[in-house]
């Protein structure tokens, strides 16, 4: 997802929904219930925002993500959320590791990120500080504070350590279902895949770890010959149109039995089916990862 220019006049819903990281109900709810209406509307009756707005809603989900309630949280002014947000992320551990990134003491950097993944759960590393940790990295490289090279490293560091961790979980008892979990092709950031995969693990599940960038073909291809009961992608970079022609595509390829489970950003005006599955976020997933 491409970050929001602050100098742009108005944003409509889709970039909204794509900033805050929230679905259409919730922009309705919140409007209906606190009074969070749009700036103006079109002709054509689309709601239009400003870019003030976009960051409200995100800072309203993520003080609402970290326990706080949103009707305590509509009268704080703009400033009062972002130092509620400096706040959320120093309590889970980011402060000090953002700091060492905008310096770019970038082996530092590492040398903190390492015992802090060791000393948090797996699933509040994954389902947390990850999600947190990357998007303000976005931020901050949308802001020109850290540089696309500081970016990737961060990424780099991340994967490695997910990998590790993947890597220590014992492999499931055989009778297990199977799980397939990658990225679209063109699709390169694979964090979520890979958080997809260990939860999966976590939970007793047999996982093929694809990796990035792979055809519909090749996924289906696999899934036929593992007898795949799910299979798990992330994207943040596809068009929800082009997201919705790779996932016919698969559709076409699949058993009629195997479920699609999508989620990243591009997901957020697509709709869940008896075949796919539209993640509002990665924790939703551990639902679907019960079975006999």
């Amino acid at each position: 997802m491409q970050p929001l220019d602050p100098d742009d006049k108005l944003l409509n819903l889709s970039q909204l929904m794509q900033h805050a990281g929230i679905t259409k109900l919730v922009i309705h709810a919140w409007e209906r219930r606190y009074g969070l209406t749009p700036e103006c509307r079109t002709e054509s009756k689309r709601r239009l925002y400003t870019f003030e707005q976009a960051e409200r809603f995100r800072l309203l989900k993520k003080g609402s993500d970290a326990g706080y309630r949103i009707g305590n949280l509509v009268g704080y002014s703009l400033d009062e959320l972002y130092r509620l947000e400096r706040k959320i992320n120093a309590e889970a551990g980011l402060g000090e590791g953002l700091d060492l990134l905008i310096s770019r003491r970038l082996g530092e950097f590492e040398a903190w990120l390492i015992p802090l993944a060791e000393q948090q759960s797996v699933d509040n590393f994954l389902l947390h500080t990850v999600p947190y940790l990357m998007h303000e990295v976005g931020k901050l490289w949308a802001g020109k504070k850290v540089s696309i090279a500081d970016e990737h490293f961060v990424t780099a560091c991340v994967k490695r350590i997910l990998l590790g961790k993947l890597d220590s979980l014992s492999p499931a008892a055989g009778a297990a279902p199977w799980i397939l979990a990658t990225t679209p092709e063109g699709e390169s950031h694979e964090l979520g895949a890979l958080c997809s995969a260990i939860l999966a693990r976590r939970n007793g599940w047999n996982v093929l770890y694809l990796g990035p960038d792979l055809p519909a073909g090749e996924v289906a291809r696999l899934s036929i010959r593992y007898a795949a009961r799910y299979i798990c992608l992330s994207t943040s970079s596809y068009s929800p149109t082009r997201l919705n022609s790779y996932l016919n595509k698969l559709e076409e390829c699949i058993c009629p039995d195997t479920v699609i489970i999508v989620g990243g950003a591009p997901t957020q005006t697509l709709v869940s089916s008896r075949r796919r599955i539209i993640l509002n976020a990665l924790e939703d997933l551990i639902e679907y990862l019960i079975f006999d």
